[in-house]
């Protein structure tokens, strides 16, 4: 991991990792892993997934997610949550498996208010912000 970290980070090699994962193409063909239905890979979906590719920037942030640490995992943060929780999963994601969801349905039958929606993927939902975003930044 360590050298993987090396190369997304440098400016040379972690450009050109990233100018060829931002490819349209490259995009499509990633999105037909995650979409059941091809014919929801429209062009429309790989330009909203494209364009911040674009933006100023964006090479670092692609650097910056990708070779950051994880973080907490739920199981550590979920103890501390005293608020009701909403978990909305992508039941037919191929990449995070809603058995990943097991450990919110062990907490909700241990007390915790949590109120889980499996949705048949995920990826509308991330469409669904981003054009909220899109949105919310147009003038």
């Amino acid at each position: 991991m360590a050298t993987f970290n090396r190369v997304v980070r440098s400016p040379l090699t972690g450009k050109f990792v990233f100018n060829r994962i931002r490819q349209q193409s490259q995009i499509r063909r990633t999105s037909y892993q995650i979409y059941r239905n091809r014919a929801a890979v429209t062009d429309e979906l790989v330009d909203l997934l494209y364009t911040p590719s674009c933006d100023p920037g964006a090479q670092q942030v692609f650097a910056s997610i990708l070779t950051a640490p994880p973080g907490p995992s739920p199981a550590e943060l979920l103890p501390k949550v005293e608020r009701p929780l909403l978990v909305i999963w992508g039941a037919d994601d191929p990449w995070t498996p809603i058995t990943g969801a097991k450990i919110y349905e062990a907490a909700r039958a241990n007390g915790k208010d949590i109120k889980i929606i499996p949705i048949p993927n995920l990826m509308p939902v991330i469409v669904l912000i981003m054009k909220f975003r899109i949105l919310s930044t147009s003038k």
